[in-house]
């Protein structure tokens, strides 16, 4: 049985999941459509400061605010927290749906699942080769986001490659 304490030490800090979400040069646009400034944006991609790193620059995001929602629903009404967890999960239901009206050519599907071959290999070899724990997720969570993706288009009815 898997320790939940080890998982939630392994999964990407708010700050780095905005860090590689937010590409280089685009955090005006999000700063933009929130109606904040692009330095606020910025400084949600850089470590808080802590107990363990007083001098980070970073402040905490709205990942953070959201977590911290979360877990106060867990603790005060369950059922909402469901709701809420359920609320994201249809997001990327919907996003997958959008993006499997454009089915792949043949070429397509070959280079789809290259690219997950490619993803699902870098992932096994940070873990051979004993990589630090936020590298070996980096990959693996990579590696999950290309396979989701052919599985959903195979659930879809798209054919992997003509034969």
């Amino acid at each position: 049985m898997t320790n939940m304490t080890t998982n939630r030490k392994e999964e990407m800090e708010p700050h780095e999941i905005l860090s590689k979400g937010i590409p280089r040069g685009k955090a005006r646009i999000l700063a933009n459509t929130l109606g904040i400034g692009e330095s606020l944006v910025t400084k949600w991609t850089r470590e808080p400061a802590s107990d363990e790193n007083p001098n980070a620059t970073g402040t905490p995001n709205p990942i953070e605010r959201v977590d911290r929602i979360f877990d106060f629903l867990l603790i005060y009404s369950p059922e909402a927290a469901q709701i809420l967890a359920s609320r994201y999960q249809t997001k990327l239901d919907s996003f997958y749906e959008r993006l499997l009206r454009e089915p792949l050519s043949e070429q397509g599907w070959r280079e789809k699942i290259a690219r997950c071959l490619r993803e699902n290999s870098e992932s096994i070899a940070a873990l051979i080769e004993d990589a630090p724990a936020a590298e070996t997720r980096q990959q693996w969570e990579e590696a999950k986001l290309h396979i989701e993706e052919a599985i959903r288009r195979k659930e879809a009815g798209e054919r992997v490659i003509d034969r």
